[in-house]
């Protein structure tokens, strides 16, 4: 049971911080989904118990943070366990990016409008290093702050917080809130209590990005392909294509004064098309440039792909695009396994009716497992005149090849 000392200070604490925020009781109600006689009995003492969530709340809709929130909390006189407000605490901190976001115009625009518009469950998929977080951090920095509340949960502390449901789902009450889980590939382990979330919160909408998509009943999966790179046939520019000004903006940073030029533009479109414009592979190989020469880089990847893949000095945690590959492959079941192979045999575009009429197996087949690459970043879709085409990815035919 709480003290009367516990009730007087958070009382006190409560008209203190609505008086400095200028707001009535009425107005911090309609802030907090809080009502008035609840607000009026807790800053007069009259309530005994007050329950944690109705505190946080409260907190939400003053907007306090830090050490203020911290006392408005503590004044309720619960216990709470101290790895959970630590999760919570980082859950609050949005990543900042860093630099400009090259490409994903309409991946952004749809995430945005996806998240935006109320869709409660979407995962962006696709392999290691192809840019999931980079872009998920745009959308949720754009979304933090208009009306709602952004938490952001890495894989290290989701399992924490994920456990700890209720704890979670009394921070976010009844706010306008999206959680992002990044990183999380395992989410089939908690996927009740994702939805006991949004049962509980009525307006929570949950993003994640991960590697490994899971179907789930009312999720929407957004496949994230690697970036564009310059069309070989047409010898394509380096900076017409998203890989090619990724590359470029990497080599400014390491060699300050490079310039992209005649000289070097067919290697640089080169090395785009050998890595598949993975952002992440994209990074490596500037750093790596700091050691050899482009056309050096170039003639290594021609001849093992996995010579460069791996950043030169490990700069923290993380997969290097050599382990993304084999990685995705192995998630696959025998079917699919059986659909990539027949692929990596094809040396053009295909469809679904190519492998299909290859493999001797029902269109139907195909088309799911195609579906499966597709979610786990291992091939390209691609429209023509002829219709939908689909191209592997250079470095999962060379693992094939290689195995």
């Amino acid at each position: 049971m709480l003290s009367n000392t516990h009730v007087e200070d958070l009382g006190s604490l409560l008209r203190s911080y609505r008086r400095r925020a200028r707001l009535s009781q009425q107005a911090l109600a309609d802030l907090s989904a809080v009502s008035v006689r609840a607000i009026r009995d807790l800053e007069s003492g009259r309530v005994k118990h007050p329950r944690r969530e109705t505190v946080r709340l409260l907190a939400n809709g003053l907007r306090v943070e830090g050490s203020r929130r911290a006392a408005l909390e503590a004044a309720t006189g619960l216990p709470e366990d101290a790895g959970e407000l630590k999760a919570l605490d980082s859950a609050r901190r949005i990543p900042v990016p860093t630099g400009e976001l090259v490409g994903r115009i309409a991946e952004r625009e749809l995430l945005r409008e996806l998240v935006g518009s109320g869709e409660r469950l979407t995962a962006v998929a696709g392999l290691g290093g192809i840019g999931k977080t980079r872009l998920v951090m745009e959308v949720a920095n754009e979304l933090h702050g208009i009306e709602q509340v952004v938490l952001w949960v890495s894989d290290v502390i989701a399992e924490d917080l994920l456990t700890a449901e209720i704890a979670l789902a009394d921070a976010i009450g009844q706010q306008a809130t999206v959680l992002v889980l990044d990183g999380y590939d395992v989410l089939g382990g908690h996927a009740d209590a994702v939805y006991a979330l949004l049962h509980r919160c009525r307006r929570l909408r949950v993003l994640v990005t991960t590697r490994r998509p899971h179907h789930f009943q009312g999720w929407r999966l957004l496949p994230l392909a690697p970036l564009q790179v310059p069309v070989e046939a047409e010898n394509a520019a380096p900076e017409h294509s998203e890989a090619g000004r990724l590359l470029v903006r990497h080599l400014r940073h390491a060699h300050p004064g490079f310039t992209l030029d005649a000289a070097n533009a067919t290697v640089i479109a080169d090395i785009c098309r050998q890595v598949d414009g993975i952002p992440a592979a994209l990074e490596v190989v500037a750093q790596w440039s700091l050691v050899h020469r482009l056309d050096e880089l170039r003639d290594e990847l021609l001849g093992d792909p996995a010579a460069l893949s791996a950043w030169p000095v490990r700069t923290g945690g993380g997969q290097g695009p050599a382990e993304v590959i084999p990685q995705a492959i192995s998630w696959l079941d025998p079917a699919g396994r059986k659909v990539l192979a027949g692929a990596a045999h094809i040396g053009t575009a295909w469809s679904v009716k190519d492998i299909s009429v290859a493999l001797h197996l029902p269109v139907s087949d195909v088309a799911k497992q195609v579906h499966t690459l597709l979610m786990l970043g291992l091939v390209r879709r691609k429209e023509t005149s002829g219709g939908v085409r689909f191209e592997i990815l250079r470095s999962a035919r060379r693992f094939l090849q290689a195995g």
